[in-house]
């Protein structure tokens, strides 16, 4: 999920949230050679994915999530994330990803 692209320069510099288990085991330690891909939609079906390289910034195993960065030359969409809403008892939650739970 990407959460920031800003343009610095001639390049976006695109933040997206991931979970960590996906990545390997040193991916601190190797953070080279992972691809955020992006999908493309046409009439609510994907066409294809923009593939970027990315590199993975931080990574934390207790909370299940890993930061990752990426250039790309066009801004990219970005999720916005309210930390101050208020939630009632009958608001709608959406959930990301595969939550099992």
């Amino acid at each position: 999920m990407v959460v920031r692209s800003d343009l610095m320069g001639s390049y976006y510099y695109n933040v997206a949230i991931t979970c960590q288990h996906i990545l390997e085991e040193d991916a601190r330690l190797n953070p080279i050679g992972y691809v955020v891909k992006i999908p493309i939609f046409r009439n609510s079906k994907i066409i294809y994915y923009n593939e970027y390289p990315c590199v993975i910034y931080e990574t934390n195993k207790e909370y299940d999530l890993a930061i990752v960065i990426f250039l790309s030359n066009e801004s990219i969409d970005c999720a916005d994330i309210d930390f101050d809403c208020k939630l009632d008892i009958d608001d709608k939650i959406m959930k990301i990803g595969y939550g099992l739970g």
